[in-house]
């Protein structure tokens, strides 16, 4: 029989939003208004109406979620602060699969390319999620989970264009065999070259991207097996700002275009079974391959995981547990500005973990508690405790609150970094030129949170959930001088600095988060409201000599908002506006920006759409990431326009 058409969310009613299934909180499946964390879910109507292409971008839609671009081909992404272009306090996955590197503990966005069709939601769970998902989930979780199989069959052509230079092309295809469900597709896009600020020349930030994905779903009486994987390949150009050796050209640094080629793939197979009535057995193993080579580094890396989990729902106690083998080896071939020691690394990390929801008061209030104990080859052994509590104080409302500890493990570039920053004139006119070390003895971040939440849905128009947190980060890194020196270059003298890596900051954040959601029941509208404020107070240590700890703000605006309609001007038409808010980053000097977006898709027939898109509709462009650590000019946001035509037959 063809598989029931997905509800239409953009008007549903506000219980079947709040119904919506998650996984990531909690590692099983539970309603979003049930869940005892900060969850928000984008869902695939959603990212259709918002017309954006890529999931950095897609991820503005989430409350609280900090997202910049730094170029045409790299982002920064973080929740709850410390962001950068390797924000490594927020773990990523796609379908439970890790995509973050050891090198700098990032996630390097460009390879996070699943096709926009296939996206069927997006999990954000903001706060720490050490004790079930380990290390590097410490301020957030982001889970991108793709449509079953047998939700796409069929044949599907895409085709976007725009401005920039932007074109985007889809090819898939899915049917069935017997018990098994299958989908291929292969989709290539290309970009352009992004605007300076003030300037009349380019970035040079191009984008050229190829991928092919495929996913089996086979479903049995108690099993079900799903294997998938992906292959892709992109070239992308950067402008870096670098020296000629310790002293800097005339006219200050001089930036190079440079280009960078990657290469990645990889295969995920997982088995369900249902034990019996109440209890399930899950075990999941992927492997995945990266190749990155760029003008300072040519990296590689392999990465081989298996994850087991078992759940059993009693009448009072629903037990999750399991744990989890991780191999992963890598090679960094450095260059003179920079380099990582050792060249091959092979990181081996082992952890457990249990969970157990109890019931009280007629199933009126939950109380879960759960830890993870992780060994990790940098970070060594790691207790990672969380204790949560829901109280379903009527049907329509929920109170919740949670203490987690979390950790972040020591990075490559944690350990073993050499890098070289641009010269730069100092205040007594001599060229001054940094080298950053990394420290052998460098550990493991820690972070302990408590966090408070409401949830309000009524069943006729309106919605909110709010939450707040109060955090405590501990072992941070700072930049210690252990070496200043005058030097001659050429007969030339400047002052050569040598940094090393240490753990000599905390830092203390509060902030709270609020999203609402306004359905009129006679009209045909929806109105989505957020914002999201955070404040960070640096501590430095006794210790410590980097004379910019003090003023350490995590590089994210101190507050956010966004509100926007959706509006069915008829019924095959819909308009979807957005506008966003963000203040200042403060150590960046970037200043705040208002940004407006509208889309509009017009489904000619049940298969045939057409939709268009405008981006950055406000004011002539804006800067909105930047600084030596990310590794690229400043560019310019303008205005942007896209058309894409999708049919399905």
């Amino acid at each position: 029989a063809p598989a029931k058409p997905p509800p239409d969310l953009a008007s549903a009613s506000l219980e079947e939003l709040m119904n919506i299934q998650v996984t990531s909180a909690s590692r099983k499946e539970q309603r979003a208004m049930d869940v005892a964390a900060a969850v928000y879910v984008i869902s695939s109507d959603d990212i259709r109406r918002s017309g954006l292409l890529s999931v950095p971008e897609i991820l503005r839609l989430a409350p609280g979620v900090q997202v910049a671009r730094v170029d045409g081909n790299k982002w920064a992404v973080s929740i709850r602060g410390f962001n950068s272009r390797w924000s490594n306090k927020l773990l990523v996955m796609i379908d439970g699969r890790t995509v973050y590197q050891r090198l700098q503990s990032g996630v390097a966005w460009d390879i996070v390319s699943p096709p926009i069709e296939d996206i069927d939601r997006i999990e954000v769970v903001r706060g720490p999620g050490g004790s079930l998902w380990g290390a590097n989930a410490v301020n957030g979780i982001i889970n991108i989970l793709t449509t079953p199989a047998s939700a796409t069959s069929g044949r599907t052509m895409r085709i976007t264009g725009g401005t920039l230079g932007t074109i985007d092309f889809l090819a898939e295809y899915g049917g069935r065999a017997g018990a098994a469900a299958y989908r291929a597709s292969f989709q290539g896009s290309r970009r352009g070259e992004s605007d300076l600020p003030d300037s009349a020349n380019r970035a040079r930030d191009q984008v050229r991207d190829v991928s092919g994905h495929f996913r089996v779903d086979w479903t049995g009486t108690r099993d079900k097996a799903t294997l998938q994987g992906d292959v892709q390949g992109g070239h992308s150009g950067t402008v870096l700002v670098i020296g000629d050796g310790p002293i800097p050209p005339p006219n200050g640094w001089q930036p190079l275009a440079f280009s960078s080629d990657r290469r990645n793939g990889n295969l995920l197979a997982r088995w369900e079974r249902k034990t019996g009535d109440h209890s399930d057995l899950q075990v999941q193993t992927f492997i995945d391959l990266v190749r990155r080579r760029e003008v300072v580094q040519d990296y590689r890396a392999t990465t081989f995981d298996v994850d087991v989990q078992y759940r059993v729902d009693g009448h009072r106690h629903d037990i999750v547990a399991g744990g989890a083998f991780r191999f992963i080896d890598d090679h960094v071939a450095g260059s003179p500005s920079f380099s990582v020691s050792p060249v091959d690394a092979r990181i081996l990390v082992i952890n457990s973990f249990a969970q157990d929801e109890i019931a009280f008061a007629g199933d009126r209030v939950a109380v879960t508690v759960g830890a993870k104990l992780e060994h990790d080859t940098f970070g060594g052994w790691a207790f990672q405790p969380n204790t949560r509590v829901m109280w379903k104080i009527t049907s329509q409302q929920r109170l919740w609150g949670a203490w987690s500890h979390a950790i972040r493990s020591p990075s490559r570039f944690d350990r073993g970094v050499l890098g070289r920053l641009p010269s730069f004139i100092g205040p007594d006119g001599l060229p001054i030129r940094v080298t950053v070390l990394g420290n052998e003895n460098y550990q493991s971040e820690g972070m302990h949170s408590t966090e408070v939440g409401y949830r309000l849905a009524s069943r006729q128009e309106f919605s909110v959930d709010v939450s707040a947190f109060v955090s405590r980060h501990d072992r941070l890194a700072t930049e210690e001088p252990i070496s200043t020196a005058l030097q001659f270059d050429n007969g030339r003298p400047y002052i050569d600095v040598i940094l090393e890596l240490a753990n000599n900051l905390s830092a203390d954040t509060r902030g709270a988060e609020l999203t609402a959601r306004w359905t009129p029941a006679a009209a045909r509208v929806r109105l989505d409201a957020g914002v999201s404020m955070l404040h960070l107070t640096p501590h430095p240590g006794p210790s410590t000599r980097d004379q910019t700890a003090v003023d350490f703000d995590g590089s994210v605006p101190r507050y956010q908002w966004r509100v926007g309609p959706t509006i069915k001007l008829g019924p095959h038409v819909d308009l979807t506006a957005m506008v966003f808010g963000v203040s200042r980053l403060r150590n960046l000097a970037i200043p705040g920006y208002t940004r407006a977006d509208v889309a509009l898709e017009w489904r000619l027939r049940p298969k045939l759409s057409i939709a268009t898109a405008g981006n950055n509709l406000f004011g002539p462009g804006h800067v909105e990431f930047g600084g030596i650590e990310s590794a690229a000019t400043q560019i310019l946001l303008t205005r942007t326009a896209t058309a894409r035509l999708t049919w399905r037959f």
